[in-house]
């Protein structure tokens, strides 16, 4: 009986450290495709997906002005790293974005 609980503790100790790494590829990951861009509106022809990203290269949150194919503009609070910006405003195009402060 005592083989046999050591075996589970040993099993939930494996699992477990194989959830962690998990966890953290996906950040790795992130942080690569940041690098892949420069700073700002990434244009949706410059990304696999042709859909718009803003890379924001900060450390906090910031505001930017979202512009899509109608000519509409809106705030988004977006946090440091690569965001998908495509179809913010109503599912339209998303044609530039900028900084304009602090969340």
């Amino acid at each position: 009986m005592q083989h046999s609980a050591a075996v589970k503790k040993m099993s939930a100790a494996a699992i477990s450290a194989a959830l962690a790494c998990t966890v953290l590829v996906p950040g790795a990951q992130a942080a690569e495709s940041a690098r892949e861009y420069h700073c700002g509106f990434i244009a949706p022809g410059k990304t696999p997906d042709f859909r718009a990203r803003y890379n924001h290269c900060g450390p906090t949150r910031v505001n930017i002005k979202v512009k899509n194919i109608a000519f509409t503009e809106q705030d988004l609070c977006v946090p440091p790293g690569v965001i998908d910006i495509e179809g913010h405003i109503d599912g339209f195009r998303t044609i530039d974005a900028w900084y304009t402060g602090l969340c």
